[in-house]
Formats: C-alpha cells, sequence, structure tokens
C-alpha cells in the first residue's frame, strides 16, 4: 500500500500531545460507552492461553487503549507521535495493564508481527482522503471470528456539518467529510471476508472545536449554543445523522467455515 498523507499534520499533533497529561475517559464518555458495548454485545473466544489481544491505530494518547485493557486485553497500538513510546507505555503500566507491541511509526509501513482479536480506532480514517485504502489496512489485521471497530465524528448530516462549518472551519478542513458515512464502508468491509453487526450514528447531540482564532461575536453565538445544549440533547435522537456526534462501525472477520 502506497503511504497517503493525512490532512491534519504530524507537527500539529505532536505540538498538541507535548504536555498532554494522562487519564482514564470518565465514565460517561460516549466512545467508552460505545467501545463497552461492542465488546460485551459480541464477546470474543479467548485462546488456548487465555489471551486477548487489541490493537488501536492512532493510540496515543492511550485513553481507549485503557478501556480496552479494562476489559481484558493484551494492548498493542501505533502512534507517530514521540510520547507514544516514551511515556505512555509507562502510563498503561502503572494501571496493571499486559503490553503487547507499542510502536512508534508510520500506519502505512506498520507490519505487526501477528493478527489481533480486535482492531480498532476513534478518530482516525477520517484524516485521509483515501479513506476506503486505510479502511482495507485495519481489515488486514484482524485475526478470524474477531471484530473491526471503528469510530469517526460526524460532520456530515447537516446541523453537524452547519456547525462546523461557521465555528469550527480550520478544524474541519482537516478532516475528510465523506468519510464519515459508516454506510459507505458496508461493502468495502464486506468485500474484506467480514459480517458488519452493527453500522450507524451514536449518541445524543453533542459538538466540540478545534484550537483556532475566533472573531469574538462568533464567539459570544458559540457560548450561547454551548448554554443551551442540555435542552437540544433532550429534544433531539440519540442516533441521528444530522445531530449524531459519531459514527462507527462493528464487524467480524468471518472465518473460513462461515464463508
Amino acid at each position: 500500500m502506497n503511504k497517503s498523507e493525512s490532512l491534519y499534520p504530524q507537527t500539529l499533533w505532536d505540538h498538541e500531545y507535548h504536555d498532554h497529561q494522562f487519564e482514564l475517559p470518565r465514565e460517561g464518555d460516549q466512545v467508552r460507552i460505545w467501545l463497552e458495548n461492542a465488546i460485551s454485545n459480541f464477546p470474543i473466544a479467548r485462546d488456548a492461553k487465555g489471551l486477548l489481544t487489541c490493537l488501536e491505530i492512532g493510540c496515543f494518547p492511550g485513553r481507549y487503549l485503557a478501556v480496552m485493557g479494562q476489559k481484558g486485553f493484551e494492548l498493542s497500538g501505533i502512534d507517530q507521535t514521540p510520547r507514544v513510546t516514551s511515556d505512555m507505555p509507562a502510563w498503561l503500566k502503572s494501571h496493571s495493564f499486559s503490553l503487547g507491541e507499542i510502536t512508534r511509526g508510520d500506519f502505512f509501513e506498520y507490519q505487526p508481527k501477528h493478527k489481533f482479536d480486535v482492531v480498532y480506532s476513534v478518530g482516525f480514517l477520517e484524516h485521509f482522503t483515501d479513506w476506503s485504502k486505510v479502511l482495507i489496512k485495519h481489515c488486514d489485521w484482524v485475526k478470524s471470528d474477531g471484530l473491526l471497530l471503528i469510530i469517526v465524528p460526524n460532520f456530515q448530516g447537516w446541523f453537524q456539518k452547519l456547525f462546523h462549518r461557521i465555528f469550527d472551519r480550520e478544524n474541519m478542513d482537516r478532516h475528510c467529510v465523506d468519510s464519515m458515512n459508516p454506510y459507505a464502508w458496508v461493502p468495502i468491509v464486506e468485500s474484506q471476508g467480514f459480517q458488519v453487526l452493527e453500522c450507524g450514528y451514536f449518541d445524543k447531540l453533542d459538538f466540540w472545536i478545534g484550537c483556532q482564532r475566533q472573531p469574538l461575536l462568533k464567539k459570544i453565538i458559540f457560548w450561547g449554543i454551548r448554554a443551551i445544549k442540555p435542552v437540544f440533547k433532550i429534544l433531539t435522537p440519540r442516533r441521528s445523522r444530522a445531530f449524531s456526534p459519531y459514527c462507527g462501525l462493528i464487524a467480524k472477520k468471518l472465518s473460513k467455515s462461515d464463508l
């Protein structure tokens, strides 16, 4: 697979993560809940040694690796930011998680030593215009009967697209909005020998903006919208292309006996 350039330059990631403080995601974190439900609803058989393995692509700062560690997985991950190997493993070990391969390197050149029971990424796919090739590479590393889990933010529904275009344009331009359609992922993963178990948009209305300069008037309007967000969350549906903040897919790699 030819190397692809990310829409989000690595130098920006490195700057943002330079002083990052490691922490577990809060109990109400929407992505955490989605991951935990995926593992609970679609359990995977342990191997003869009682081991379950996972690989997170774009794994720094490790908060969701920690969620998988709490679920009993041996943790592997790859990222390019320097602290992924200098600092993150020690933090994970401080929580008594079992570590596999934590690698600093290029996703497109990465060759793991083995396949994994779960391969997943959170907010990775959407940074590439050739996202379909990135998705296929995720599929390559999943064991038979293992799970593929993909989560990206939703900037494609009409409300989310309008909101980010007005208040978050600089950050939005670093994302491939065309990738934020989970139903477009389905034929791709099915062509790689997977059965899609769940696909769609998830959770109640939420939104955020990246770090960028804003005119004062725009800041005031944003603060006003944020202040009434709890009301919007009550009035809008939980699984909505227009309003939900995330979209995701759960797929199982079929064994030869299933094909």
